[in-house]
């Protein structure tokens, strides 16, 4: 089994947006902003668990779902795909603070799951995955015997 988060992907991504902010602050007001980085971002990714199922839902405005590969190997689920670039093509003076171009998440599994009855769906910017636990981890009640 291998360590959460390997590979460190969310606290890179949390440190690229702390240090983007920075020089966003410091930087002068007359020098051109620098184009979007071209490596890969990190979507914002919500997860929950209920009784029969963990549920990913993942941000992804602006992304075609069929461009989306999802895979899990071991105990990582890893979301990858390209958000393609909207405006003008070259570059522009101007505030760019939308990310483009390649992302990837990788989120550590907890728990086993029934990956051939799961499921994803994309739907107005929002990718929702569905991981159903097998039966055996469903929770079951256990009857007390008296007597």
């Amino acid at each position: 089994m291998s360590r959460p988060f390997e590979g460190a992907i969310p606290y890179q991504a949390l440190e690229r947006e702390f240090f983007r902010m920075i020089k966003d602050v410091f930087q002068p007001s007359g020098a051109a902003p620098e184009a979007p980085a071209a490596e890969p971002f990190a979507p914002p990714v919500d997860l929950y668990e209920t009784a029969e199922e963990t549920v990913v839902v993942v941000e992804l405005p602006g992304v075609d779902p069929a461009q989306v590969e999802i895979t899990a190997e071991g105990d990582v689920l890893t979301i990858r795909g390209t958000k393609p670039a909207d405006g003008p093509a070259g570059p522009s003076q101007g505030l760019h603070e939308r990310r483009f171009g390649a992302f990837v998440r990788k989120i550590p599994l907890t728990r086993e799951f029934d990956l051939d009855a799961a499921r994803a769906e994309g739907r107005h910017g929002v990718l929702t995955i569905r991981l159903p636990r097998p039966p055996a981890q469903k929770p079951r009640t256990i009857p007390i015997r008296t007597g």
